[in-house]
């Protein structure tokens, strides 16, 4: 069983942090989703990813895991959505100043949603008996996706693109690892892949504009 969840969250002991590579900025490609082995923190050491070889059943019987693994990945999916939040908040200001109000607002609605996501994340993992983690100075280490400063718009829907699709990915993994045990954090994940489905749906339209 521990091992199971070792190869999901990662050793429960923290690792060195190696250097992260620098973010692009100004309109320059950048890489929003982070690999699974790319870093480690003293709260998930390795960004949590079920096996590519796993199947539900396997999941099924692995599926009793502890409290405190729950609430790492809870830790996890409300750092995503943080980051979630600050990235549309930015674009929300380039979409304007660039000259895309229409787009900004939608910006500013999934910035909204992700809010919303981080306090019922928050507030089920008060639940459960733990503390939602904020700082600032891990919450970039934490999160699935990264926060990025961009001045292009084309390049801008197509990060947050890849991002969404990534962590629409890490959504039903973690959904199939609760299973219908934990029926309120299983409704709180699939409502947040929800909106990335919707947040897909109108950044690809928008990529065909």
């Amino acid at each position: 069983m521990s091992s199971f969840l070792n190869r999901i969250f990662g050793p429960q002991s923290p690792d060195p942090l190696p250097i992260l590579p620098p973010l692009s900025r100004g309109g320059m490609k950048t890489d929003v989703v982070r690999s699974p082995d790319e870093h480690r923190d003293d709260f998930m050491p390795t960004t949590p990813m079920l096996p590519e070889d796993c199947s539900s059943s396997d999941v099924i019987q692995n599926n009793f895991f502890l409290a405190s693994d729950k609430l790492r990945m809870l830790d996890r999916l409300l750092a995503t959505q943080c980051v979630f939040m600050l990235r549309y908040r930015r674009n929300h200001g380039s979409a304007i100043v660039l000259g895309f109000p229409w787009i900004a607002e939608n910006f500013l609605l999934n910035s909204n949603q992700a809010l919303r996501n981080c306090d019922r994340l928050a507030s089920r993992i008060v639940q459960l008996g733990g503390l939602p983690d904020y700082s600032p100075q891990y919450m970039d280490r934490r999160s699935h996706v990264r926060y990025e400063d961009l001045s292009n718009m084309n390049i801008i829907i197509g990060a947050n693109l890849t991002a969404e699709r990534a962590a629409m990915r890490f959504y039903r993994q973690m959904a199939l690892l609760v299973g219908h045990r934990d029926e309120t954090t299983r409704k709180v994940i699939d409502d947040m892949l929800r909106d990335a489905e919707k947040h897909v749906t109108a950044l690809t339209a928008w990529m065909k504009k």
